[in-house]
Order: structure tokens, then sequence, then C-alpha cells
């Protein structure tokens, strides 16, 4: 199988929610906010990365549905030929009346981020009171046949006494699966990261009982990122096990780098709200500007976006590389 990797389209980098330890404005960084992409620059993008074999579409941020034109934007990029999946990751405050909208716009999933069961933990982690908007959320995705993924960054001293709870929460729904993420170590993060990261090698035996069928592993688009351990409840539910600890795929960007081994490696090709393709979230100098190309020289842009997928189709899996004893520089 060829490395294509999923496509994570930054919408916007406004978030309504403050969650400590999210990279500041998430994934759609933009060091030039007046050169923020229009819709049609988007479509036009996007296009042109998916005609270059990228088929798996996911919408991020900030906070992605805050974005004015997020159902017009999924109902273009459908028609696309090529596109064979769109999601979006949110914790949008208003998801239960969004849903709807978000199916009729043509959604294929939705990743929802929960981190806690518990209202006050859930506020301290996010500063905002959203637990009960989010449960809505999930159980209208739920009712109207959204496959939804919940994912859960398990935090030592925070969230890491919930497991249970959560799959005694989620089995409930037909089309709900829950993935567990370690706490990402970010350079320059303004917290005690090691205070807060666990070993999810720990957490495994939990999952490893009469209870529960270990399957094989999961992975991001086109077998790229954490191979993740994967298990069924025996109520049919689905979970993964993202341990950064496993092993990565490294590209040629990596080999000089001062961050090597780092804990995100090569998974997914972000576009900034800036028309910027990012290969790394750990260094701005890696970023391919497509913008100045748009509308004049395809030739250009589509070199431009090759060279960036190169990176990922010769990438090489490292086992066991990454440790958070590393230090960051």
């Amino acid at each position: 199988m060829e490395k294509i990797p999923q496509l994570r389209v930054c919408v916007t980098d406004i978030c309504d929610k403050k969650c400590f330890y999210c990279r500041p404005m998430g994934e759609g960084n933009s060091i030039n906010k007046e050169s923020s992409l229009t819709l049609d620059e988007y479509i036009y993008l996007i296009d042109q990365i998916v005609k270059a074999g990228v088929s798996v579409i996911r919408f991020t941020g900030g906070e992605p549905m805050l974005y004015k034109d997020i159902y017009k934007m999924i109902q273009t990029i459908r028609q696309l030929t090529g596109v064979n999946s769109i999601s979006l990751v949110t914790r949008s405050l208003h998801l239960k009346e969004q849903a709807k909208l978000l199916k009729e716009a043509g959604l294929y999933s939705i990743t929802i981020s929960l981190d806690s069961l518990r209202r006050n933990r859930l506020k301290d982690i996010t500063k905002v009171d959203l637990l009960d908007k989010l449960k809505d959320g999930i159980a209208e995705c739920d009712k109207l046949g959204i496959p939804v993924k919940v994912n859960t960054v398990l935090m030592k001293g925070i969230n890491d006494d919930e497991i249970e709870d959560f799959i005694h929460y989620l089995e409930r729904f037909k089309n709900v699966s829950w993935k567990i993420l370690d706490y990402m170590i970010l350079p320059n993060q303004f917290i005690d990261d090691n205070k807060y990261y666990l070993n999810l090698q720990t957490i495994l035996p939990l999952f490893q009982s009469s209870d529960t069928e270990e399957l094989l592993f999961d992975t991001q688009a086109g077998g790229l990122g954490i191979p993740m351990r994967t298990f069924k409840t025996k109520n049919g539910m689905i979970i993964s096990v993202k341990d950064s600890t496993v092993g990565n795929h490294y590209g040629d960007i990596c080999k000089s780098c001062n961050n090597y081994p780092c804990q995100d490696g090569i998974m997914a090709l972000r576009l900034t709200v800036d028309g910027k393709l990012q290969r790394c979230l750990y260094r701005e100098d890696t970023l391919i500007d497509l913008k100045p190309f748009m509308y004049s020289n395809e030739n250009v842009l589509q070199a431009l976006i090759e060279k960036a997928l190169t990176t990922y189709i010769n990438s090489k899996f490292v086992s066991n590389v990454w440790s958070n004893k590393i230090n960051i520089k």
C-alpha cells in the first residue's frame, strides 16, 4: 500500500475552548491572519491535493464548527472525484443542533474530543462547561447514524481513573468507537509535560481479558502514524490505543531535525489557514507555501504537493524509538 496521508484541513485557528494541553491555535496556526484562505481558495487547493492522490479529508482547527462555511465546504468537497472519506474533529457546544446539517452536507464520520465524564474535571481541562453539550452531541450523531469516534487524551493524575466509566458510557451507542491517546509533548510547552504523560502500555492489561477481543492494529490513512492496538468489547465497541512508544514513521525532513525522534512523526499532511502544507507540528521551516501559485501555475503547484507527499511515501517506520524521557530541544 502506497503511503498517501490523510489531509487535515485547518479551516480556522479560532477556538472557543482553552484546553490546557492544546497547541496554541491548534493545527490551524497562521502566521499572517490577513492571508487566511477564502472558501474558494480552500476548495481550489484541496482539489489540487486530491488530484495528486490524497483521498481522505479531515477538517480541523481551532474549532472547525466555528468556520461559517463549514457545511458548504463539506458539501463541495464531497463532490470532488477521488475523495473517499470526509470527517471532522470537534468539541462544538452546539453539536446536537449541527449534527443533522453535517449529515445532510455529506459528512462521512465525526471525531468528538471528550477527556472526562466528570463535569468539573472537564471544565478544568477546557475552561468551558461543556459535558452535557458533548454528550447530547454524541447521542444525536449516533441517532442519525453518523459514525462517531470519541478521542480521549489520557493524562496521569487527571483522568486516568475513568477508563471503566468511558467504556460503560460509550458501549450504549451503536455507532460509537473510542480512541485513547497519550499526552503529546510539544516543544516550548509552558507546562510540565512529564507530570501528565502516561505510558499507555500500562493500561493495555485492562483490555486483555475474556471480555474483550484483540483485533488487527489500526493505522492512519496510508498505513501511516502509530500502529494502534485495537480491541472489541463484549458489546461490540471498538477501542484503539495510540501509544507513542510503539514507534512511528519518519521522513526526509526528520533526518537532521533536533527533535528526532519526536512523538508526532509523519502522520498526516496539514493545510494551514494561510495556504501552507505542513508536514511537521514542531517546525516552521518545513512549511510549503502554495498560495503564491494558486490559479497561475498548476505545474509548480503540483510539483510542490508531490514534494510534500514524497516525504510520506518514502517515510520509514521506526519502532520503540520515542520516549517521554527524551528532552525535546
